[in-house]
């Protein structure tokens, strides 16, 4: 079941918590959220988040000044492996076949669109994060 537009709108205003969390799984969800308002204040329009297709999911697919961007997002708290390493050659083969996909189905006239990465680098402390976005990865 999809939310009503405004109630998706208010879950994405509202900052995810200050403190990353300990497990794993709750800290990818906090990084997501953390990498979708930063890119929602520098005016990026979110259309998808979590978008599933077969056994891929892409993270979120957004609108960056006219061109559609599939954008995966890793987060760590390890200094000695950039989150972006971590993405495999199936991973984003699987993210690729999942976005040909969704061009095809909801976006047929988009013909520029890229893959970008952004990784959520949380300090050892955990009291700072930095995003480190890159464009055009893969």
């Amino acid at each position: 079941m999809r939310l009503p537009r405004a109630l998706r709108m208010w879950r994405l205003r509202h900052l995810p918590p200050r403190i990353p969390p300990e497990n794993p799984l709750e800290l990818g969800a906090w990084g997501e959220a953390v990498a979708v308002r930063h890119f929602w204040k520098q005016g990026w329009r979110i259309l998808e988040r979590n978008y599933v297709y077969g056994k891929a999911e892409i993270d979120v697919i957004a609108e960056d000044h006219g061109e559609l961007v599939i954008l995966e997002i890793r987060t760590r708290v390890d200094p000695n492996v950039h989150p972006s390493e971590t993405i495999t050659a199936r991973k984003s083969e699987k993210i690729s076949q999942a976005a040909h996909q969704y061009i095809q189905r909801h976006c047929a006239g988009c013909q520029h669109f890229r893959f970008d990465t952004a990784s959520v680098i949380v300090a050892a402390d955990r009291r700072s994060y930095v995003i480190d976005h890159q464009r055009a990865m893969f």
